[in-house]
């Protein structure tokens, strides 16, 4: 979801009288001709650092003797690692610790703060940053034809995520006929999958455009997007009720996207290809596949998350969000604005590195390992001799980071110090 600056300057006059002069299905009633051009093969690898910067303004209604605040931690998931947590000394909320956790939904992870005492309408903000390396694929392995999935086609764990939920009604029978409408004349799952994605991108477009600025968002579920269109979360909804309705799994992901402006969350969604993995997608935006070269993953939404989805911070009205912020206490609240002067975040590109893919892996290894001897290390009460180990390996980690735009050895060697100084923790 878009906040302030990002929002389109289209003449609010000139819109309704262009959404009352089109019929309902104007925008979509056609198909796109051939799949998209598959990316072309690369003989070298990009990495890409990637920094997550969040500000969380937190208000209490009352006295709060103390609280956890959980927000989403980029996963460790296909392409990408997480490398780093860095709290920016502007934080001002009584913060007594921090950790980032293993959420019950694999792969995603959680960063819990743990507050202090918050007095009657005290407003604090946490400021940190999520760091991560991404080593993305090309798609150039891609075949150009997929059947459509049986059921026996699919790995057991995926199977979950052809199930309906409350926002993803994929047995619903609007959603069917769309579906059926969309899969005419193919057996192709990489085709059925680009007209998905361009029906959502295109569906009520300008109706989209009207309800953004008139501030009329409503509930971002499957059939009401079919229906009058929706924002993000919601056209990846339709997405994955339009997969699903066809056979194959599919799911919303939260990603933080490059852009030149701040965010509450944004959403993509991803299909599941036989014989291959799963398929970033950008149904907002009309493109499949999406090379992971401006988007960190933050997490990937659940069945669970589909079944408790929450109200929009800035739209009222809009309702069927899975969640990025968990508070513990009714009696706090995260503040987000429309003016950008509250809670909002934004993906900063850190550096690439260009080098052979031998190189690119080992990096990606090397950050992954890093990482996972970091992460119960974080918060833990060490003392003497580990607690000398531990501020060292930080310390490199921190060197690496700022090392790895202007030199991928530098980098590599700081990150391998850094692994030498995590195990000598006992």
């Amino acid at each position: 979801m878009i906040l302030g600056s990002s929002r389109r300057g289209v003449p609010l006059a000139l819109l309704i009288m262009v959404v009352l002069l089109l019929p309902p299905c104007a925008i979509a009633s056609s198909l796109p001709s051939p799949p998209s051009d598959m990316p072309q093969a690369t003989a070298s690898s990009t990495l890409h650092l990637m920094r997550n910067e969040n500000y969380l303004y937190l208000t209490a209604a009352s006295f709060v003797p103390s609280c956890h605040v959980s927000y989403v931690f980029p996963p460790d998931y296909q392409y990408q690692t997480p490398a780093f947590l860095e709290i920016l000394p502007d934080t001002n909320a009584p913060l007594i610790s921090y950790a980032i956790v293993n959420d019950t939904e694999v792969p995603n992870k959680l960063v819990v703060f743990t507050l202090g005492s918050l007095e009657a309408n005290q407003t604090a903000t946490i400021h940190f940053t999520s760091w991560a390396l991404v080593n993305p694929t090309d798609f150039s392995d891609l075949p150009r034809y997929v059947r459509f999935p049986r059921l026996c086609d699919l790995p057991r764990e995926t199977w979950r995520w052809l199930l309906p939920s409350p926002v993803v009604q994929s047995r619903s029978l609007s959603i069917r006929l769309t579906a059926r409408h969309l899969a005419y004349g193919t057996s192709n799952l990489l085709r059925y999958a680009d007209r998905v994605v361009w029906f959502t991108h295109n569906h009520h477009e300008l109706f989209y455009v009207l309800q953004l600025n008139l501030g009329t968002l409503k509930g971002q579920d499957a059939k009401t997007v079919l229906r009058r269109s929706g924002d993000c979360p919601g056209r990846s909804h339709l997405a994955s009720a339009l997969f699903r309705a066809q056979g194959v799994p599919a799911r919303s992901v939260m990603v933080s996207q490059h852009d030149a402006y701040w965010v509450q969350m944004h959403y993509m969604v991803e299909y599941y290809c036989p014989g291959y993995d799963w398929i970033l997608t950008q149904a907002h935006g009309g493109k499949t596949p999406v090379v992971q070269n401006n988007d960190l993953i933050l997490r990937i939404c659940s069945p669970s998350d589909e079944a408790h989805t929450v109200h929009d911070y800035i739209f009222p009205k809009m309702t069927g969000e899975e969640p990025w912020l968990w508070i513990d206490t009714d009696q706090v609240k995260a503040v987000y604005t429309e003016a950008m002067d509250a809670s909002r975040q934004t993906m900063i590109p850190a550096g690439n590195q260009t080098t052979d893919p031998a190189t690119a892996a080992y990096a990606f290894s090397l950050t992954q390992m890093v990482f996972r001897r970091y992460q119960p290390l974080l918060g833990a009460n060490l003392t003497g001799e580990n607690l000398a180990h531990y501020t060292a390996a930080v310390g490199h980690q921190q060197q690496a980071l700022s090392d790895f735009a202007g030199s991928l050895p530098g980098y590599l060697s700081e990150m391998n110090t850094a692994y030498q100084e995590y195990q000598l923790i006992h």
